[in-house]
């Protein structure tokens, strides 16, 4: 016989004090009630009841096991409802990492409407320029630009990004303007410190590629610092 039907079975009568009004609650006839008690009395080997003419009541061994029992099914029902949830939408905690301004910028809007469309999910954002470990902090999903060197995370490329070589107007008229690729050595940087390779400015025109070996006056892993130095006037920088 199913087991839990039989432990179903048990509950209600331990519950009801009756046969009969266990049978009533779950829609039985008696005798499939009385069955399934009998049956599961055989496999436990042991009598879980002592029966009268007027009631039913626990015996010593039957009143150890309704404790467990409950238990057991009450986490069954949790369990079921669980894969119902999880059967009517996604939910749970979605947590997200991600640089400060494609987050502010971008990422944002598509978050707002991913949290529309599945309301269960709740949101945990970081907005950090730095590289994160996943594992370590917690993440289920990180948005990063450049080269991704852990080859044992799940990688998706979304997007191309063209750099550009970029100064005000106030460094430009303050340090002169280069003529030629070899001339930006001279010249001073602001870069990414978390970018690999970021004091090697690489350049293409056409199919000609020049790479220039650059000096940092400032390295930062925050864009809004990087952005302000750039508005003083301190230098170059590659954008995005």
């Amino acid at each position: 016989m199913d087991r839990l039907s039989m432990l179903s079975c048990f509950v209600r009568v331990a519950e009801s004090g009756s046969f009969s009004a266990a049978a009533r609650d779950l829609q039985r006839a008696q005798s499939a009630v009385s069955q399934q008690i009998r049956a599961l009395e055989t496999q436990l080997q042991t009598r879980l009841f002592d029966r009268t003419t007027r009631k039913v009541a626990l015996t010593e061994a039957g009143a150890l096991y309704l404790q467990h029992v409950r238990g057991v099914l009450e986490r069954m029902e949790e369990a079921d409802q669980i894969v119902s949830d999880l059967d009517a939408g996604i939910t749970g905690r979605l947590a997200v990492s991600a640089p400060v301004s494609f987050g502010t910028q971008i990422l944002g809007a598509y978050l707002f409407q991913f949290r529309e469309e599945h309301p269960g999910i709740d949101l945990d954002v970081s907005l950090s320029d730095r590289f994160v470990d996943l594992a370590a902090d917690g993440l289920d999903l990180a948005v990063r630009m450049g080269p991704v060197t852990e080859s044992q995370l799940i990688v998706r490329k979304i997007g191309l990004l063209n750099r550009s070589l970029a100064a005000t107007p106030q460094y430009l008229d303050g340090h002169g303007r280069p003529s030629h690729p070899a001339d930006l050595k001279h010249h001073d940087y602001v870069v990414r410190s978390y970018l690999e390779g970021a004091e090697q400015i690489r350049l293409t025109r056409s199919a000609e590629v020049t790479e220039v070996l650059v000096k940092p006056v400032l390295r930062s892993d925050n864009s809004h610092l990087i952005c302000e130095a750039i508005v003083a006037g301190m230098g170059y920088w590659t954008r995005p």
